[in-house]
């Protein structure tokens, strides 16, 4: 992002502020690495030490990661699924669930079918109420996969959608090799929206990662055959097979008027840009990042 900006709009990368949030020592010492050269530009905080914000705030893959509640519905009932150690190993165990969280679903206005398992992201919520506060005005950028509520909770999904990740090979295993693998689960963009609409944002765009890419023109300048290489790499974000329909993007914005210019558009008002998708063109940007 930095050296784009710095390449191609040197006066927003003038003005603006780049706070790392990373709550992971060896990726903070990582990225600290990779960006010794934007030393003047680059500052590195925990997330409550994020004082006002005037610009943008991005999560990549960020609320996927945040915990979650586990459920099913058995008997008519929802039970949330806890973890015992037992005999030397983890192991599942049903409990009913609490008020807060048969009340999320009542809230969502769905409930998972007989039989089923489901997640509810109530971490993914206080986040968006935090990001909320925190923003003074500009947008809130969501990059993530995940699914609207009537495709999680329609059976296609019987497990849920939790899964363990290690050296890129999925699992649904997750009680294995505990501290050893990465546990993630499908972000519910309705109840995301529902929840960002209720504190005072206002949804800009929701679309699908290759969609935001190919209008936003990640494919410009990559027809040479000397960047065939970045050419394929970039399909394998923008590809339905691959991650292109998987991931979600989602823009909210926060004190933003209809004349003002569209941050993924920036030719067009947000009044103007409504119900249409991104251009190619990114010419100016936020205050912070």
């Amino acid at each position: 992002i930095l050296q784009y900006l710095k390449e191609r709009a040197p006066e927003v990368y003038r003005r603006i502020t780049y706070v790392s949030v990373e709550l992971n020592p060896h990726l903070l010492l990582r990225q600290r690495e990779l960006l010794q050269g934007f030393d003047q530009k680059v500052c590195f905080k925990g997330w409550e030490e994020v004082g006002k914000v005037r610009g943008l705030i991005l999560c990549n893959e960020l609320l996927d990661a945040l915990p979650v509640h586990r459920v099913k519905v058995q008997g008519g009932k929802l039970w949330e699924v806890l973890v015992d150690f037992r005999e030397g190993r983890f192991s599942e165990v049903l409990t009913p669930a609490g008020e807060g969280i048969s009340g999320y679903f009542r809230w969502l206005g769905l409930f998972p079918p007989e039989g089923s398992y489901a997640e509810v992201g109530l971490s993914a919520l206080r986040f968006i109420e935090e990001a909320h506060k925190k923003l003074q005005k500009g947008y809130l950028l969501l990059i993530d996969y995940g699914l609207m509520a009537e495709e999680l909770l329609s059976g296609d999904f019987p497990g849920g959608t939790l899964l363990s990740y290690k050296g890129h090979r999925v699992s649904g295993k997750i009680l294995d090799e505990p501290g050893q693998r990465d546990i993630t689960a499908h972000v519910n963009f309705s109840a995301v929206i529902k929840r960002a609409q209720e504190v005072g944002f206002r949804v800009l765009e929701f679309t699908t990662q290759g969609r935001f890419l190919l209008e936003t023109g990640i494919l410009e300048g990559l027809q040479t055959e000397e960047r065939l290489k970045e050419r394929l790499q970039a399909k394998w974000f923008i590809l339905p097979q691959t991650m292109g329909t998987a991931f979600k993007v989602l823009l909210l914005g926060k004190e933003v008027e209809d004349g003002s210019p569209h941050p993924l558009r920036p030719s067009e008002s947000l009044a103007e840009a409504e119900g249409k998708g991104p251009r190619r063109d990114i010419q100016e940007g936020p205050d912070r990042v």
